[in-house]
């Protein structure tokens, strides 16, 4: 299915968010290992400068996230479990990134309805939801400091 909306945006890059690598041009994030492609940089700052660099802003951009793209605990619930990957506070962060770029087109991959128990289907349904929270306000033009940290509306006097 990528190579279909690949095909429909010639030219584009794709900055992939988990899943296996398909493309050693594409920009990946903390990618499924398979041999292949750029290996998983876990320092995210460096990281975010080099897809600062990467980035052409004159070429469409196409982003898969895949649920692999988190850590153990989390990505249990996908198709294909991994070590190692993202907390849901990093996976955040790209997103938000990538909501400041003009983006042609997302995909989101990783859940496998065929596993038994549709609440393994549903949790991992609101975890992708609750990661793309940072995309949407991102592109809605609402910055996100600090997902972990507590703005001042929060904290509760005693």
């Amino acid at each position: 299915m990528s190579e279909t909306v690949q095909s429909a945006l010639p030219n584009c890059q794709t900055a992939q968010l988990g899943g296996t690598p398909d493309d050693a041009r594409d920009f990946h994030v903390a990618p499924l290992p398979n041999g292949r492609g750029t290996p998983c940089n876990m320092d995210t700052a460096a990281q975010r400068a080099t897809f600062s660099r990467w980035r052409d802003p004159s070429r469409p951009l196409f982003v898969r996230f895949d649920l692999s793209v988190f850590e153990t605990p989390l990505s249990a619930l996908c198709d294909q479990p991994r070590l190692g990957g993202c907390d849901l506070e990093t996976v955040m962060q790209w997103l938000e990134l990538l909501g400041q770029q003009e983006v042609s087109a997302i995909m989101l991959t990783g859940l496998n309805p065929n596993r038994p128990g549709m609440g393994v289907v549903k949790v991992g349904q609101r975890l992708m939801v609750t990661a793309l929270l940072a995309f949407i306000y991102a592109r809605l033009g609402f910055g996100i400091e600090n997902p972990g940290r507590q703005t001042s509306k929060e904290y509760v006097l005693t």
